[in-house]
């Protein structure tokens, strides 16, 4: 079995993503390409399992304009995490099962579950669920597979 250190540090490198989003309760879809970017930051403390940094561009179906932005994800050795993103602070919490991981977090009246895995070592897969408080759910998969570098032939 893994360790969640490994597993994180499997994360880093550039991908490109394929990400599928479906609003259940208005039945609308949107699918989009994205490249990722995800570096590993070392603990600096003794509670921090470890950092990853995540910088993202793209486009999504239903924007007229390029996605993009990053976040920082810091898992901390009590089971806790936080999500740094756009002048925010989000807390939560994790669980490390069968070499998965899965994240919860809390903003307002939104609860964000995300389940990551990897089906090879250069392909993970993620599923994002998002509920509101009034109900109303997004569910978004993801789909992304490393790029590799260039092989001398």
């Amino acid at each position: 079995m893994q360790d969640l250190t490994a597993f994180l540090q499997d994360h880093v490198g550039r991908w490109l993503c394929q990400r599928s989003s479906y609003y259940l309760e208005v039945g609308q879809d949107q699918a989009g390409k994205l490249e990722m970017t995800v570096a590993w930051l070392a603990p600096e403390s003794q509670g921090v399992i470890g950092t990853l940094t995540t910088t993202w561009q793209g486009n999504l179906a239903l924007l007229s304009r390029p996605y993009q932005g990053n976040s920082t994800l810091v898992l901390l050795a009590n089971g806790q995490l936080e999500i740094h993103q756009e002048r925010q602070i989000l807390s939560g919490s994790y669980q490390f099962l069968d070499e998965a991981l899965t994240l919860t977090s809390f903003q307002g009246d939104f609860t964000t579950q995300e389940r990551i895995w990897f089906g090879g070592k250069n392909l993970r897969m993620r599923t994002v669920n998002v509920k509101r408080g009034n109900g109303h759910t997004m569910a978004h998969y993801f789909s992304e597979i490393r790029v590799l570098p260039p092989t001398d032939s």
